[in-house]
């Protein structure tokens, strides 16, 4: 996954439909900086939002992350059946990638207790993209705790070892300075992994976790185990 290409999708996609940035975010009940960032390659979509642009300007997830051939939404009073000839298209097309092994997708989310992210994968026969924002901690044992800082790793679980995909930040025990909690400190977190080997055929079948470490001002490190959890869309 080119994160350049899915931002020069979305601003195809807007401009084709002769929207503003503005009416744009109203579409998708995001924010106009959330749009900006988006064309500008500085972040892309949640795998929610990719889903509100599939579905409201009746295009593929292949088309806004691949860049396939793309066409404006067509006039309302030709929607019903338009939309009708896409959906028995799409159903055929997806049958055909799962045949073919081409490109895959699945929601990422996590089933450990008091955290919530969102995120998406994009597979193929060989490689793999990986996205997750939006990550918030709901820890109300230890919410009145402070932090100096945090680091993440993002590992893919191969049974009998581990394999680190992505990192963000890293403990410091020297550091010093101010205090914030938890969910201060992840607000910014993304990872964006593009095209890293994985020759896994079944989407599915992939196990991965994030690690997330945080250390105190008395110097002790606290650990969360994130397993995340993989569904075809």
């Amino acid at each position: 996954m080119d994160i350049n290409k899915v931002a020069e999708n979305i601003l195809n996609i807007r401009k084709d439909n002769n929207l503003s940035q503005s009416e744009f975010a109203s579409r998708l009940n995001v924010t106009n900086q959330a749009v900006s960032k988006w064309e500008n390659a500085r972040g892309i979509p949640d795998i929610e939002t990719m889903l509100k642009i599939s579905k409201e300007f009746n295009i593929s997830l292949d088309e806004i992350i691949n860049g396939k051939k793309y066409k404006p939404k067509p006039n309302k009073i030709y929607f019903a059946f338009v939309a009708i000839v896409i959906i028995i298209l799409s159903f055929c097309a997806y049958l055909l990638i799962r045949d073919d092994g081409n490109s895959q997708f699945a929601s990422i989310t996590t089933i450990k207790d008091n955290f919530s992210l969102r995120g998406f994968i994009v597979q193929n026969k060989t490689s793999a993209s990986i996205y997750i924002s939006n990550i918030t901690c709901n820890d109300t044992i230890n919410e009145e705790k402070k932090y100096l800082s945090i680091e993440m790793m993002l590992y893919e679980d191969l049974i009998d070892d581990y394999k680190i995909i992505s990192k963000y930040g890293n403990i410091d025990e020297n550091i010093t300075g101010d205090e914030y909690s938890l969910q201060e400190l992840i607000n910014e977190v993304e990872f964006v992994v593009e095209d890293f080997e994985n020759k896994c055929p079944n989407i599915e079948g992939q196990n991965y976790i994030i690690l997330l470490n945080a250390l105190t001002k008395e110097g002790e490190v606290i650990s969360y185990k994130l397993p995340l959890t993989l569904t075809s869309i």
